[in-house]
């Protein structure tokens, strides 16, 4: 039950702040210089091209109608054309997304591998006290280390027999 309370609690959290970057993204769009349909079109485009693009686009009417519509293509999955090659943004996100996954998973196990031995650190209180000091006096860094190894190594053994 808790789980499903912490769950709706954080959809609630997640619709504004979606609305929020859609709000951001639109605005970002609109302030970048020159007109969106000479861009895709280039320079030498006839103006009779150019005001066709800008009636289908939408981008003849007024701002607050230009983010309705900007919303309801985003709602309905189409994220546009891409400037730069002009395929869907949507399919070159498709494309995209294994080596995504595969950078995210490659990160995850790069922070997660070291977990364990940060663990046994802390619990042999190696580098607990100010000037990374060993937990009992007397006794070196290097012992601690061996101390750590020899845990480390029976603890291994013991899960894989």
């Amino acid at each position: 039950m808790r789980t499903l309370k912490y769950i709706g609690r954080r959809l609630l959290v997640l619709v504004p702040q979606l609305f929020l970057i859609s709000i951001i993204t639109f605005t970002l769009v609109r302030m970048l210089p020159g007109d969106p349909a000479r861009l895709e079109l280039g320079p030498l485009a006839p103006e009779e091209g150019v005001e066709l693009l800008r009636h289908q686009l939408r981008l003849d009417k007024p701002l607050p109608q230009q983010y309705i519509a900007y919303l309801q293509r985003l709602l309905q999955g189409d994220f546009g054309r891409s400037w730069v090659n002009s395929s869907s943004v949507a399919q070159d996100l498709l494309v995209r997304a294994p080596a995504t996954l595969e950078l995210i998973t490659a990160g995850m196990l790069i922070v997660l591998r070291p977990s364990p031995h940060l663990r046994l650190l802390q619990r042999a209180g190696v580098g607990a006290r100010s000037g990374g000091q060993a937990r009992h006096p007397g006794s070196s860094a290097r012992a601690d280390h061996g101390l750590l190894r020899r845990r480390y190594i029976a603890r291994w053994e013991f899960r894989h027999l």
